[in-house]
């Protein structure tokens, strides 16, 4: 059943608070996606508490506009997009739609939002393949447990060297 006109403006009012709540936002071509496939998705983005809607892409205009948010124009894309965005993770959204986009063919990311600056598809994809919040912290506490990590070995070593003579020297 096709929405009223007040059904619409109240979803691109909702859509407009998300968008400028969101640090991060990836919208994508919907249309060539089974509904299978579509649940994947939105299963995924559930997992990590991310938000996902299918908007027609009149009405995704419309919510950019009134959220002072510049993008290129849809016009040319088949059916509705459908758009994820995240309040609190900048590159899971991204990560997610790249990989779904990897595995579907039909599924085209066209761009994004980064605290309000416009995206290209690439630089979606570019933004991707950084690692996440949490790998730049496992990578930073290993980069400075290793230093300490060799310096004791080395602070060992000499009295390991005099155990061994010592034990040499008893045989």
């Amino acid at each position: 059943m096709p929405k009223t006109k007040a059904q619409k403006k109240e979803a691109v009012e909702k859509a407009v608070q998300e968008i400028k709540q969101a640090k991060s936002l990836v919208f994508a071509n919907f249309s060539a996606l089974n509904v299978e496939k579509d649940r994947e998705l939105r299963e995924k983005l559930k997992e990590k508490e991310i938000t996902y809607q299918v908007f027609k892409k009149r009405l995704f205009q419309l919510a950019l506009k009134k959220s002072k948010l510049e993008a290129e124009d849809f016009a040319q894309e088949k059916g509705n997009l459908s758009f994820c965005l995240s309040n609190d993770q900048e590159v899971e959204p991204a990560k997610i739609f790249k990989k779904f986009a990897q595995e579907n063919k039909t599924f085209n990311i066209l761009g994004g939002f980064l605290d309000g600056k416009y995206l290209t598809s690439a630089e979606v994809k570019s933004l991707a393949d950084l690692p996440s919040q949490e790998e730049l912290i496992v990578k930073l506490i290993y980069s400075i447990k290793s230093p300490l990590q060799n310096l004791a070995n080395v602070l060992k070593q000499p009295s390991r060297n005099l155990i061994y003579v010592l034990n040499n020297i008893k045989k």
